[in-house]
């Protein structure tokens, strides 16, 4: 990827259920439950979250902020979806759902404390360490599909921009691979915390 047409925003979902259990929920049939959407404080992240990105696009565009250009594109899972649901009703802007930002899946760690994140973490780091017994998905594959996303709206539109609402390791993957670095050393990166937002640059090759 050498260029983009469109402009990308990260944006990891609000406090979730899940996150104050530290329960590891990574699977699509739990993932699009209720029960594990966003807490009080986590649609309260989403409410601030709506007027950070406004005030970001405004800044960007001079001033002249055109909802028309700007789209939401979330994960099915409810932590994600509410989180989009809740900036587009507050900035009036279009949701599309769309399952390739799903959570990165954790195997035999999924429904398990989230402890096992660090396990994960650091297989991540070295190739090759990562137990395929455990069924986690890679890094490589998580950022394939994110990339699929990207890559499909740079080939419908150009000139608008796009928020990807998403989970924590799948942004982060792909802000490692935006910023140039290697994909093992993702947790190199600072990490985006709730409702958090950061715009998508292409590091010069």
């Amino acid at each position: 990827m050498e260029s983009l047409g469109n402009s990308y925003y990260a944006l990891r979902h609000g406090e979730s259920r899940a996150n104050v259990e530290h329960l590891i929920v990574s699977d699509s049939e739990n993932g699009i439950l209720d029960k594990y959407g966003l807490t009080d404080r986590g649609k309260q992240q989403a409410q601030q979250a709506a007027f950070q990105l406004k005030e970001t696009l405004e800044k960007n565009w001079n001033g002249k902020y055109n909802k028309e250009l700007v789209t939401l594109i979330t994960s099915p899972f409810s932590r994600a979806r509410e989180t989009a649901e809740i900036i587009a009703t507050q900035l009036q802007l279009q949701v599309i759902v769309e399952p390739l930002l799903r959570e990165r899946y954790f195997g035999q760690f999924n429904m398990t404390c989230d402890d096992h994140y660090k396990v994960v973490w650091n297989a991540d780091k070295q190739v090759g360490v990562m137990d395929p017994e455990w069924g986690v998905e890679s890094v490589q594959d998580t950022l394939k599909r994110s990339l699929q996303v990207i890559n499909r709206y740079e080939q419908i539109s150009k000139g608008h921009v796009y928020v990807l609402v998403s989970h924590g390791d799948v942004l982060q993957i792909l802000r490692t691979y935006f910023a140039g670095v290697a994909l093992e050393d993702h947790r190199s990166l600072p990490y985006l915390g709730n409702a958090q937002i950061d715009c998508l640059y292409l590091a010069k090759q």
